[in-house]
């Protein structure tokens, strides 16, 4: 029989952190709604953890020793405060798992495009601006959720992120996708909902495993023809459309169902 992993949890604790860095065989550690307002720095003396949760707490940032959590595959700090990520989080080089989503992010650190193991990442619902330049060396990302950010562009690199199957830029402020999107071409489910896209670049037509397509909200004017070429794509997620689009995608794709997202 296996020996069972060392693990520690907590839940809804209103008392202040164990000594956990006194802990330091633990390779799961749970803190889930015990109202932290920080971390401390002995965090760092767990070097053996494989699994952090942090969610539901009230974190505005992290300690630099965060860093020396170097087997870490799986962090969740969903739901919290962090306003900024310390330079060293990019130290945690085994992360396959990284949940950041609800705080209020404004910027990564550069030292964020060495986490290079991530296959899912989610950063939706906060206040990025802009995406770090080497984002693209995220290579083994497979699903990418940045929905509800301020995001008005994408690096270049970004559409090096060739392994993505899922990706979420709903409800940020882009005006213009790079031909470059076609690149991405293991695509399933694109969201591009709730910006400002007057057109849709003609390579949107070389994501041919594109099965879901949310378009809704944008103020769109037209649609390249190239989408003929989304021969599996089986659901467009439009609101409130031009007719005269609804005519195109209707030609072009008579077997895509289009969602006009009445009762939502």
């Amino acid at each position: 029989m296996l020996k069972p992993l060392p693990h520690a949890y907590f839940y809804g604790s209103r008392k202040s952190t164990p000594k956990i860095g006194l802990l330091k065989n633990l390779e799961y550690l749970f803190l889930n709604r015990c109202y932290l307002v920080y971390l401390p720095k002995s965090i760092g003396q767990l070097e053996k953890l494989r699994d952090l949760n942090l969610v539901r707490n009230d974190l505005s940032y992290l300690p630099k020793e965060i860093g020396n959590l170097k087997l870490l595959a799986k962090l969740d700090l969903r739901f919290n405060r962090l306003i900024s990520l310390p330079e060293e989080f990019g130290n945690l080089e085994l992360l396959e798992l990284l949940f950041l989503n609800s705080n209020q992010l404004q910027t990564l650190p550069e030292s964020f495009t060495r986490l290079q193991k991530l296959q899912a990442l989610n950063l939706s619902s906060n206040q990025l601006k802009k995406l770090p330049e080497g984002v693209g060396n995220l290579s083994l990302l497979e699903k990418l959720d940045l929905h509800n950010n301020q995001l008005k562009t994408l690096p270049q690199s970004f559409f090096q992120l060739k392994k993505l199957k899922t990706l979420d830029l709903g409800n940020n402020k882009l005006s213009h996708l790079s031909e470059d999107l076609g690149n991405l071409n293991l695509l399933e489910k694109l969201n591009l909902g709730e910006n400002n896209l007057q057109f849709l670049p003609k390579s949107i037509g070389r994501l041919s495993k594109l099965h879901t397509l949310d378009l809704n909200d944008n103020p769109l004017k037209s649609i390249p023809n190239e989408i003929v070429n989304l021969s599996n794509l089986k659901v467009i997620r439009l609101y409130e459309p031009p007719e005269h689009l609804v005519k195109k995608i209707t030609y072009l794709l008579p077997d895509c169902y289009i969602d006009f997202m009445e009762d939502w």
